[in-house]
C-alpha cells in the first residue's frame, strides 16, 4: 500500500494541477498540500479515500456535486454537505477555499474529470488517523502471527 507521497506549497498544487490530476488517476503517488508550513489537506487517489474510509468504520457517502459554469465561483456559504464533488477547472480555481474548508471544516471534495471521479482532497488528520489504524492492524497481525509461530 505504500505510495509516494509528494509535498507540494498550494502555487505549485495550482500550477502542477492537470499533472497531479494524471498521476493521481494512475496511482502514481499522492500529494499533501502545504500553505505556511502546514499541511493543508491531502490529494489522494479514489482507492486511497476508499481504504481510510473503510478503516475508520464511516459509512460511504455518495459526493454532492457542485456544478458551475465553468470560471465561475462556488458560493461557500451555501456548501453544507460533508462530501462535494467539484468539476477539475472549478477545483483549480477555488484551491484556496477547499484547502481552508478541509484544513477547518473536514470536507471532503471529490475531484471530477469530464465526470469521472480522479481524486479526493481530504484532511490531513483523517488520513493520519486512518494510517495509525492501518499501521497498529498490522503491528497486531504481525504479533499473531508471531505468537502462532
Amino acid at each position: 500500500m505504500h505510495t509516494p507521497i509528494h509535498h507540494l506549497s498550494s502555487i505549485e498544487t495550482a500550477t502542477r494541477w492537470s499533472t497531479i490530476l494524471d498521476n493521481l488517476e494512475t496511482g502514481q503517488g499522492h500529494y499533501a498540500v502545504i500553505r505556511r508550513k502546514t499541511t493543508t489537506m491531502e490529494l489522494v487517489p479514489l482507492h486511497i479515500h476508499d481504504l481510510f474510509r473503510n478503516t475508520l468504520g464511516e459509512p460511504e457517502t455518495t459526493p454532492v456535486h457542485i456544478r458551475r459554469p465553468a470560471l465561475t465561483r462556488v458560493d461557500w456559504t451555501t456548501v453544507t454537505d460533508p462530501h462535494i464533488a467539484l468539476d477539475a477547472n472549478i477545483a483549480r480555481l477555488e484551491l484556496s477555499a477547499i484547502q481552508t474548508r478541509v484544513r477547518v471544516g473536514g470536507l471532503h471534495v471529490t475531484v471530477l474529470r469530464h465526470t469521472r471521479p480522479v481524486a479526493v482532497c481530504i484532511p490531513n488528520r483523517w488520513a493520519t488517523r486512518a494510517r495509525e489504524t492501518l499501521a497498529h492492524a498490522a503491528q497486531q497481525a504481525r504479533e499473531q502471527h508471531t505468537q502462532r509461530t
